[in-house]
Formats: structure tokens, C-alpha cells, sequence
């Protein structure tokens, strides 16, 4: 490449992509800062924990408890490169996270320059999506990636290039390997266009009344179906649409996945076939080919992600690969472990949930907490949003499709995941700041035009409050994102710390362990009680085996990560015996069993006692370090 040519690139560069570049810019600074400062919440620990099970073993499958495979996936390659670390583990969310604002420049075609700008702004500062954007979580992946999928259909559409599905089949695959609520997404945009249509029919342009815009359409295919000249090419492939629709519907119905699919294709073909006959001076085949494409790329870039990967037994996707008469078992493998997830996530929601009896006393509940979230974290977005939608849609000259779009499914998000949520949490509400970032950047803008315009007109009272409103927007973002992502991370106060989240005292017991595991020998760590323990022969899953899964995460991550020799003893004869054959550097404990615990550590040596929680309120455990095996560690 000439030398010249990034230069060149950059002087051919508008004002507009350099503005959104130095918020990407300023958006990663934010993310990376203190990046690995807060210690691992429960789902962090989790996921992070099968993503270095992965790296370390080859194997891996679809869990649909820790959701969509990407991040463990992605996890596993920055892990091999950097090691795992509580920095590196949230790498890729905050890169993520970080480019998102990039995304605004794909609807250029229909808002302003400053409008552009000020979505990435929004989407680069509010504060629950940069405090999730620093948390190893799917959530804001999948909001990431299906917005820019969003984008890149809604550009293809406007600038009548069929090839820009491709990306945005890709991102839609990337968005369901993150996480299992991408469906969700598709639910909310059918609901939004159908709201759009309806308006659109109300006030239809170029004719009398909807009907006749809709007969306008409909007509051209009733000829060819009933006129004089109909041709029989159109009435064959209007039977096969017909026809596998009606498969397609009952295949659905039945659990028929397969038949299903292969349904959906022959659909896809056959209405090509139709509408191009009907319109033989449109772009059908054209489009029909990059959708047909679009769809494989889809097929198989979720095969990527969801397949297994083995060792041993069983079938993974590079057994597949070089031996494709194994591919007809991989599929059903893969669909073996997506099924249960989806009944799983998209089954539960008619279950009473928050303790309560009810599922409308469960759903209250959810959305009393997430309304305080919005209060606290986007009162920025949420009131601007609504300002903007109603600008677009009642205000000038004709009604802005997009920003009502994405109002539409802003808004219905804040009301629907709290019903489709299995527990209360902050981060379901990032799928709906990222859409609603849209109509919210619109109402600012008009903030922001009205300061200018009323500067230039020296109305000093206009002025004034127009700089004022900005001063307070400003703060009322920053200083909430601040506080939460860098102060108080993982206070119980701040309401975007979900409850699994230990307190951030622990942070320096941790780090404690990971130093004293390389210059310890024996045991590194030795944890007690049936509060933290099972009971022996019960255990399973994530190593140590012994420990309880629901009551000791993220133990298990930073035991793995740090490679600490870990013992358990589940009753008192047990640690005492334990200690007696192998002093351990550490011992962890319910607080109630902290008698027991002083009691068989007497006359062992020095030990530091440390009260922490492992949650934000709640199963606290003390904590017993010994003091030589720790300054043999500081000393290295």
C-alpha cells in the first residue's frame, strides 16, 4: 500500500467520523481504566471459568445457564495471549462495548451529523452501558451486535445493496452466539415494523387511503394469478409458496426443526421466483440470492460457536469437518444441547418469580427495580428518548420511521424483559438504553440547535438555559458513570451491583492467594463448612468438585486461574484432619464455623483473620492467611 494512503484516507475523512472515532477514542480509555479492579461477581466467575476450562482442555459444549459459547470462546483465545487475569477477563466485553458507538454512523442516511455524533456519545457514556461494558457478561454483546445488525439491514435497505446483508446476517450470529434473547430482538423489531406499517397505512403517501396502498401492491400479483394473461410459472410457484408456508407452519409447531429449516428455504426461493416474474424489471434475484446467502452465513457462523468441541468420545465440529458423514450426528448433538436452553430461557416465564406468588406480583417486582435503575443510571436517555419519539413522530414536516422504530423497541423492552427475566438485575436494561440512544440523541440535538440558533439570534435568555440543559445532561451522566463503574463498583448501594457480587474487600484476599500459590507447597487453600462444602461424594461440574456451585462462586474461578492446590473438608473431624497432615497457607470459612476453625489452627503458626462477604449482603466467611507463606510470596 502507498504511504500516502492513510493521509489520504484520513484528510477524505468528514468531520462527523472523526468526532464519532475520538468518542470510540475517549470510550475505550473509560472501559480499560481500572479494568481489572473489581473483583469477579458470580457469573463472571462462571463463564470465565469454562472459557479457561476450554483453553485448557480443547473441550467444550453449549451451557445454556452461562448462555450464548462467544464469550467463553473469545475469552479463551485473549486468555491464551494474556493469561487469565480479572483485566483480561473483561477485555472483550470493554472492546465490544467500546466500538459500539461506531455503529451510529450506519444510520447517517437518516439523522443529522450532530445527531449521529450524539448517539455515540450516549452509547459510549451512559452509565449502565459503560458499567457493563467493564462486567464479563453476554448482555452487552448481544445488544451490541444485534444493533449493529439492525444497522446494517436498515442500510441495505436504503441504499439498495443487497451484499450489505451479509454483515448483517453475520452480526445476527454473532449476536445469538452471545446470548439466547438475540430471538428477542427479532420479536421486538416484527412488533415495531408492524407498528410502522400501521401508522404508515394511516397516513399513506401518494394515495387515498391505506387500502389503497395495500391494493396497489396486492394488484399486480392477483392479475398475474386471475388475469387473462396469467402466467403458469406464477400460479406454480404461488402453490409451492403456498404449500410451504403451510409445512413450514406445522413443522414449526411440531418441533420439527429440520423440516422446519429446510421449509423456510424453499420459501425463500419460491416467493423470489414469485415476485420476480410478477416484477421482472425489479432486483428479486438479487435480493433473494443475498438473502439465501446471508441465511447460510448465518447457519454457519452459529454451527461455528454452538457445535461441540471433544476430545475422545463423542462428535465435535472438526470431526464433522474431516469426516462429513459425521456432520448428520454433530447437528444433532448441537441441537441436543440448544434445545434444552431455549425451553429453558423462553419457558419460564409464565413461573411466579422475585418470591413472589404470583406472576404478576413477580413481574411488579422486576419492574419496580428497574425502574429505579433508569432513575438513577439513564436519566438521560429514558426522558430525552421519549422527547425524541414524539418530535418524530408528531412534530415537522412527515414522522421519522427510525427514530420511531427505535423508540417503539426501546420502550417495549423496559416493559417486557422484566417478565422474561429470571432474576433481578440491572443489566437486562441494556437492551433497551442501546435502541432508545436513537430518539434520545434526536431530543438533544434539538437542545443543542436551539442554544445555537438562539446564540446567533443573541437571545441571552435561550442561550442561558439551553447551555444549562447541557451542563445537566452532562453531569447527569458522567457523575452516575463514574460513581458506578470506578467508585463504588461493587457497593450494595449501587443499583447495577447484582446481589451475587462479593463485596470488594475480598479483592485483596484474592490477590493474596494467587501470590502465595506459586511459592507454596501442600496445600494452597482449604475451605470448610457445609455452608461453602458438599457433602462427600455429592460433588460435580466446575473443579474443585468439592466445592458448592450456587454458594462458593467466583471461588472456583480464581482457583483455577491462579492454579491454587485446593482442599475441602466438609465436618470438623475433616479439617482438623486436613490440617494436621498438610498445614494449608489459607483457610476459608462460613463466619459461624470461625471457632472451629481457631480452634484447629492453634499452635499451626501465625494467621491473619479476615472477615469478607461473598455476596453483596450476606454469606460472609472468614478468611485465615498465614503469615509466613504470605511473606515468602511478598518476597519473590
Amino acid at each position: 500500500m502507498d504511504r500516502s494512503s492513510l493521509p489520504d484516507a484520513l484528510r477524505r475523512t468528514d468531520d462527523t467520523v472523526r468526532a464519532v472515532v475520538a468518542v470510540v477514542a475517549a470510550g475505550l480509555v473509560a472501559r480499560l481504566l481500572f479494568l481489572g479492579q473489581r473483583v469477579a461477581h458470580f457469573d463472571e466467575g462462571r463463564v470465565a471459568y469454562w472459557a479457561l476450562h476450554y483453553l485448557e482442555t480443547g473441550e467444550i459444549s453449549y451451557r445454556y445457564i452461562v448462555h450464548g459459547p462467544l464469550a467463553q470462546y473469545a475469552n479463551a483465545w485473549v486468555f491464551s495471549a494474556l493469561g487469565p487475569t480479572d483485566f483480561s477477563m473483561r477485555l472483550f466485553v470493554a472492546v465490544v462495548g467500546a466500538l459500539l458507538p461506531l455503529s451510529a454512523l450506519l444510520f447517517r442516511g437518516r439523522l443529522s451529523d450532530l445527531e449521529t455524533v450524539l448517539v455515540a456519545v450516549l452509547l459510549s457514556f451512559n452509565p449502565i452501558l459503560l458499567y457493563y461494558s467493564r462486567f464479563y457478561r453476554s448482555s452487552l454483546l448481544v445488544a451490541a451486535f444485534m444493533f449493529v445488525a439492525f444497522g446494517f439491514g436498515l442500510r441495505a435497505l436504503d441504499d439498495a445493496r443487497p451484499r450489505l446483508l451479509y454483515p448483517a446476517f453475520a452480526f445476527g450470529a454473532l449476536g445469538f452466539a452471545a446470548k439466547e434473547n438475540a430471538l428477542v430482538y427479532l420479536m421486538c423489531w416484527v412488533g415495531a415494523g408492524a407498528l410502522l406499517l400501521d401508522f404508515s397505512l394511516m397516513n399513506p403517501r401518494n394515495y387515498d387511503s391505506g387500502l389503497d396502498a395495500v391494493a396497489a401492491r396486492v394488484d399486480p400479483y392477483v392479475d398475474a394469478l386471475s388475469g387473462p394473461e396469467r402466467s403458469t410459472d406464477v400460479l406454480l410457484w404461488a402453490a409451492v409458496s403456498a404449500l410451504t408456508l403451510l409445512v413450514l407452519g406445522y413443522a414449526a409447531l411440531s418441533g420439527w426443526p429440520l423440516t422446519a429449516s429446510v421449509a423456510a428455504l424453499v420459501l425463500l426461493v419460491a416467493v423470489t421466483m414469485l415476485v420476480d416474474l410478477v416484477h421482472p424489471e425489479g432486483a428479486a434475484i438479487r435480493w433473494g440470492g443475498a438473502l439465501l446467502g446471508s441465511v447460510g452465513l448465518f447457519v454457519l457462523v452459529s454451527l461455528f460457536f454452538y457445535a461441540p468441541r471433544t476430545v475422545g468420545a463423542g462428535v465435535g465440529l472438526w470431526d464433522a469437518v474431516f469426516d462429513p458423514t459425521r456432520l448428520p450426528a454433530l447437528l444433532d448433538a448441537t441441537w441436543g444441547d440448544i434445545r434444552p436452553g431455549l425451553e429453558y430461557w423462553f419457558g419460564g416465564s409464565v413461573e411466579p418469580k422475585c418470591g413472589k406468588e404470583t406472576v404478576i406480583g413477580g413481574y411488579v417486582c422486576f419492574l419496580e427495580h428497574t425502574f429505579g435503575v433508569l432513575a438513577n443510571y439513564a436519566l438521560v436517555v429514558v426522558p430525552f428518548a421519549a422527547v425524541g419519539f414524539l418530535v418524530a413522530r408528531y412534530g415537522g414536516d412527515r414522522p421519522r420511521p427510525l427514530v420511531m422504530f427505535a423508540g417503539y423497541w426501546g420502550f417495549v423492552s423496559i416493559l417486557g424483559y422484566p417478565l422474561a427475566t429470571d432474576i433481578r438485575a440491572g443489566w437486562i436494561m441494556v437492551n433497551a438504553i442501546v435502541p432508545l440512544a436513537i430518539p434520545a440523541a434526536v431530543a438533544l440535538a434539538l437542545v443543542v440547535r436551539t442554544g445555537w440558533q438562539s446564540l446567533a439570534a443573541e437571545d441571552r435568555v435561550g442561550t442561558v438555559a439551553s447551555a444549562a440543559l447541557v451542563v445537566l445532561v452532562v453531569g447527569a451522566m458522567l457523575v452516575p458513570a463514574a460513581s458506578a463503574a470506578y467508585v463504588s463498583p461493587a457497593a450494595d448501594d449501587n443499583e447495577l451491583v447484582q446481589y451475587a457480587q462479593p463485596q470488594q474487600e475480598f479483592r485483596a484476599t484474592f490477590d493474596d492467594v494467587g501470590a502465595i500459590a506459586p511459592t507454596h507447597e501442600g496445600t494452597d487453600l482449604l475451605i470448610y463448612g457445609s455452608e461453602l462444602v458438599v457433602e462427600p461424594g455429592t460433588g460435580g461440574g466446575m473443579a474443585p468438585e468439592c466445592l458448592n456451585l450456587g454458594h462458593a462462586l467466583p471461588l472456583h474461578w480464581y482457583v483455577a486461574a491462579d492454579d491454587v492446590t485446593t482442599e475441602c473438608a466438609y465436618n470438623e473431624t475433616e479439617l482438623e484432619n486436613r490440617i494436621e497432615e498438610d498445614r494449608p497457607a489459607v483457610v476459608i470459612a462460613h463466619v459461624n464455623r470461625d471457632g472451629a476453625v481457631t480452634a484447629a489452627l492453634e499452635g499451626e503458626g501465625d494467621y491473619e483473620r479476615r472477615r469478607h462477604h461473598l455476596r453483596t449482603i450476606g454469606r460472609e466467611v472468614v478468611v485465615f492467611v498465614d503469615e509466613d507463606a504470605l511473606a515468602a510470596a511478598e518476597s519473590r
